[in-house]
This record gives structure tokens, C-alpha cells and sequence, in this order.
């Protein structure tokens, strides 16, 4: 058997009406292949299909994976703009409000599941996630390097994330595109790469210049009556590129290629699910105990990997005498550092662990900190001392002070602040601090993706 492919597409371009022809031909071409892709739609376009009367493409999007790319993609303010200033939970709601109703007319006009979401260019943001939960949106499937877990698929925030992974390829759309491709190809198959993602956007096939970057660059926001119109490609050029990308699919197919939509990914084989249903022994207790005294990460129980948040789940329950069961939950709204000289008997420890925990999109979110006779204690320190105290039992009479300890997955988010560099949509030399430590601090969420035969 050969590699599993994702094949994607994200369809934005509701300016120029030759995107569309673009669309259509990549649609029939797969179709007459017998191969699932992914379509990821922005909310404008499909309404712009909708008015301009493309019964034929949306019918045969019906056959497809479907994916939701955003409200309106490029218009300003985008995803990472507008969520910048924000937390993880208002910055949730404000996705939810903003994104909603393209969601809302995407199913209408393609009553298919939805089963895969991407930011628009680089705008990520990290807020997205708890409401892609709350639609039943299992899969976030792009290309972007916010999270380097190895190169590998990984959850984060319960959602399959498939951003960035060694097995990433696009064939060049000219006439040399195809050889290079399928040597490129050949090379990952070679090296044992089981997950190739392979991504265009139909109008790359129509126009010689993105939409979005005739409209919207470097914070622009044209009104509607001023949009322009792409160039186009010359004559034939479209045409020959769907062929080449056809011919490249049979390449793969000739080599025992899986292709699978996004809505294939969950399950077995697949990726199975995000939720650990484990009955979590003594043992496993102590393992997982013994790795955290100085840091939190995520860790192999069984045969599962638990995110932090699930294994502090699990500690906090067995240190307060209950049932060790692993309980999602997001990472906090903000760093807090724990108060100088924090301490505290066992029992005062199981009294801040049992205080009620904030909640977004109606799951349990880890609070900022935790008060231990009144004075705060961040997650991280108090899972780290909590640890200790499961791996060396302390006299129930003995004040044990605070361990301080370290968030080790968030090594795992990109330092690159400069977003201006990242996307031509985003204003030039603009900085997303904001956006990039609340994804770090939902790194409580982060663990490895494994497929399950």
C-alpha cells in the first residue's frame, strides 16, 4: 500500500468569474478519476456561485470533502487581526459571530458535512479551535508553520491539525511542473512518508495573480464597488495544468496511493479520535507522575498520547482521591506567574484544585491560577508540585511549598512574530504577539496525531 494523500483546495476567489471555470474543470477531472479531494469554501464564494446560477459546480462539490475557509477570507479585518487583541474565550466569540453566517450558507447550499476548516492565507489564531469543536468540525487541514510538532500531524485543541507536515507538496504549474513532481513524489514515497498534503487554489489555474493581492494587500480594504479583476493566464495554460495534475494523480494511483478526503481522517483507519477513553491503573499514575516534576508535556498511556491538560486531569483527580480519569480542557486565558513563598499542607492543595474552572464554548478551561491560602499558583507549578507529591507522599501535617516547573510543549510554537512577512494580505511590518501566546499557552492541549491501521 502506498501513501496516504490529501488532496485540497482552498476556494476563495469570488472576484474573477474564470475561477469558477477553473473550478469546474479540477471538479470533472477528479470525478472522471474517481478521486475524493477536499474543498475548502470561503462563505462569499459559494454565494457568488450560488447568483451566478453554477448548479453544475456546487452538484459536484457534493462529492467531494467539504471544508470552510472563512466568511470572507481576505477582506480586512482578517482572523488574525481581529483576534489579536483578544483572549482565547472572547477572541472565540468574536470567530463565532464573524464566521457564522459563511458557515450557515455553505451547509445551506451543500448539505454535506463539513469536515475540515483553514485559515485564510497565514491569518491563524489559535480561537478558532474551540468553535470549530462547537460546529462538529473535527479537522483543521492548511499549510503554515505556527506549530512544529515534528512535522507530524498533531491535535490541538481537540482538532486534528494537519498544517505541517514533511510530506507537504504542490506541482509547479508550468509545462515542467510535472517531472519535478513526480520526483519530488517518487523521493517522499522513498523515505517512508505515509501522509502526503498536496494543496492549489483554482484560481492559480485561471488568473496570473492571486485575487486577494489586487484587493486587499498590505491592509487595503477596497469597497466592493472598486474591486479589480485579476490578470488571466494565457489561453490553454489552464487547461494544460488540470491535464498535468491529472497525470500526476495517475502517477500516484499507479504507486498505491490512497487518496481520502478530510472526511475520511477520523476513525480506523484514520486518526481515530481525540478523546482518551482509558482506564488509567495505578501505575500509569505514578509513570506519568514521575515524568512531570520539573514540566508538563503531553505523554504515551497505553496505547494513546494524553495532552497536558488531560494528564493534569487525571494527576489532580488521583491526588484528591477520585477516580483518575483523563478530562479535556483548554489551556488558561493568560500567564500568571505563581506568588513568591506559595505553600501549603496536601489538604490545602486538594481545597485550590477543586475551586470551579472557568469554561469556553461549554468545555472546561485550566484557570489562570490557583489559590492556595491566598496566595496564586499558575497551572503549571501546581501540576508540577502536584506530581511530586504523587511520586513522594508528604506528611499530611507538612507545609510542602510550591514546585516551579515549565510548559514544555509551548517549544513547540513559532517565535516568528513578524505576521507581515508571513501573508501580503496583512499590513507590512505587522507583529501578532497576542496571537502567538495564546497559542502557546493552548499547547496544554498539543499531542501527537497517530495513525490507527
Amino acid at each position: 500500500m502506498g501513501p496516504v494523500v490529501l488532496l485540497w483546495f482552498d476556494v476563495e476567489d469570488y472576484i474573477n468569474e474564470e475561477s469558477d471555470d477553473a473550478l469546474l474543470a479540477l471538479l470533472q477531472m477528479l470525478a472522471a478519476k474517481g478521486v475524493r479531494g477536499t474543498f475548502k469554501l470561503v462563505g462569499e464564494k459559494v454565494r457568488a456561485l450560488e447568483a451566478r446560477g453554477c448548479s453544475d459546480i456546487l452538484d459536484a462539490l457534493k462529492h467531494q470533502a467539504i471544508g470552510y475557509h472563512t466568511d470572507l477570507h481576505s477582506q480586512h479585518p482578517t482572523v488574525s487581526e481581529y483576534c489579536e487583541p483578544q483572549g482565547f474565550a472572547a477572541g472565540a466569540a468574536l470567530f463565532e459571530r464573524r464566521e457564522a453566517g459563511g458557515l450557515e450558507d455553505l451547509r445551506r447550499l451543500l448539505p454535506v458535512p463539513v469536515s475540515t476548516y483553514g485559515q485564510p492565507g497565514a491569518s491563524w489564531a489559535a480561537q478558532a479551535f474551540p468553535v470549530l469543536r462547537k460546529w462538529q468540525i473535527p479537522t483543521y487541514v492548511d499549510s503554515i508553520d505556527i506549530i512544529d510538532l515534528d512535522q507530524d500531524p498533531f491535535w490541538f485543541c481537540g482538532i486534528l491539525t494537519v498544517t505541517h507536515i514533511r510530506g507537504t507538496l504542490r506541482m509547479a504549474l508550468n509545462e515542467q511542473g510535472l517531472d519535478e513532481a513526480i520526483r519530488r513524489f517518487d523521493q517522499l514515497v522513498a523515505d517512508g512518508e505515509r501522509l502526503i498534503s498536496i494543496y492549489y487554489h483554482p484560481c492559480e489555474f485561471a488568473t496570473a495573480e492571486f485575487w486577494d493581492a489586487v484587493n486587499f494587500k498590505r491592509g487595503s480594504d477596497t469597497p466592493r464597488e472598486r474591486w479589480k479583476r485579476s490578470r488571466l493566464r494565457a489561453p490553454g495554460e489552464m487547461e494544460r495544468d488540470v491535464q498535468q495534475l491529472g497525470r500526476w494523480i495517475d502517477h500516484m494511483l499507479a504507486r498505491q496511493s490512497m487518496f481520502l478526503g478530510t472526511d475520511e481522517l477520523m476513525g480506523a483507519p484514520g486518526f481515530g479520535s481525540a478523546d482518551s477513553d482509558l482506564h488509567v491503573t495505578k501505575a500509569d499514575v505514578r509513570a506519568l507522575a514521575a515524568g512531570w516534576r520539573e514540566a508538563v508535556n503531553y505523554a504515551f498511556c497505553q496505547d494513546s498520547w494524553l495532552c497536558a491538560s488531560e494528564i493534569f486531569s487525571l494527576l489532580g483527580a488521583a491526588f484528591c482521591g477520585q477516580e483518575p480519569v483523563p478530562v479535556f480542557a483548554y489551556g488558561p486565558e493568560r500567564r500568571v506567574k505563581s506568588d513568591d513563598g506559595a505553600a501549603g499542607l496536601p489538604e490545602d492543595y486538594r481545597t485550590a484544585l477543586q475551586a470551579a474552572w472557568p469554561r469556553v464554548m461549554g468545555e472546561p478551561q485550566l484557570p489562570e491560577c490557583f489559590i492556595l491560602n491566598g496566595k496564586r499558583v499558575s497551572p503549571v507549578d501546581m501540576a508540577c508540585t502536584v506530581a511530586t507529591m504523587l511520586c513522594e507522599p508528604p506528611d499530611p501535617n507538612q507545609s510542602v511549598p510550591v514546585v516551579r516547573g515549565v510548559l514544555a510543549p509551548e517549544r513547540h510554537v513559532s517565535d516568528n512574530r513578524h505576521f507581515g512577512d508571513r501573508w501580503v494580505i496583512f499590513p507590512e511590518n505587522w507583529t501578532a504577539d497576542g496571537v502567538l501566546e495564546t497559542t502557546r499557552l493552548q499547547t496544554w492541549t498539543l499531542k501527537p496525531a497517530a495513525w490507527r491501521a
